[in-house]
């Protein structure tokens, strides 16, 4: 997701990669070397609630609990300008979703906060990314997001809303034509 922007941003971005908690999540958004935060997604339990209710939360298999849900997480990623009325991406993010089931109350909160409120997010990327094709290292194992699956669901997403905006990307690295088709 791209708003107001036709173009990826520079490939040269300082990552921090596996932002998957609370601490991990401040100390990336207080570090001015890092220009993007890579964050995995799945179906889990928030460890500050203790309903104990799956929800989207910021962890990486085989971990289905962590200290960070979504909701929290986009609060801490963005910054709001009350006066304005605008919401803000500090960093570009890349979200990486583990499973299917988090994709779609995940877009539905991008949805609500950055998108259907005014915002100002010209300058930062939101890449939304799973594994959805067998490549490297994973040739044979069953895949948790299903490509067909998620596309669609993201698709609609964007069909909703015209502020979405989808860019491929060209490099494929580890793929050959034929496992691609």
């Amino acid at each position: 997701m791209n708003s107001h922007v036709n173009s990826l941003p520079d490939p040269r971005q300082t990552w921090a990669h596996s932002t998957c908690s609370e601490n991990d999540l401040m100390q990336a958004l207080e570090d001015s070397r890092i220009s993007a935060i890579e964050a995995d997604i799945l179906m889990g339990t928030d460890n500050n609630d203790q309903s104990l209710q799956l929800q989207p939360i910021m962890s990486h298999p085989p971990d289905t609990s962590s200290d960070l849900n979504f909701r929290n997480f986009l609060r801490l990623s963005t910054s709001h300008n009350v006066e304005r009325k605008e919401y803000c991406i500090k960093k570009h993010l890349k979200l990486d979703f583990k499973e299917i089931g988090a994709v779609k109350p995940v877009l539905e909160m991008l949805d609500d906060v950055l998108l259907r409120k005014q915002n100002n997010n010209k300058l930062k990327t939101i890449f939304l990314n799973a594994d959805i094709l067998n490549g490297p290292g994973v040739r044979y194992e069953s895949l948790p997001v299903a490509c067909e699956d998620f596309i669609k669901t993201c698709l609609q997403f964007m069909k909703q809303d015209t502020n979405w905006q989808a860019q491929v990307s060209r490099q494929i690295y580890g793929y050959c034509k034929r496992k691609l088709i």
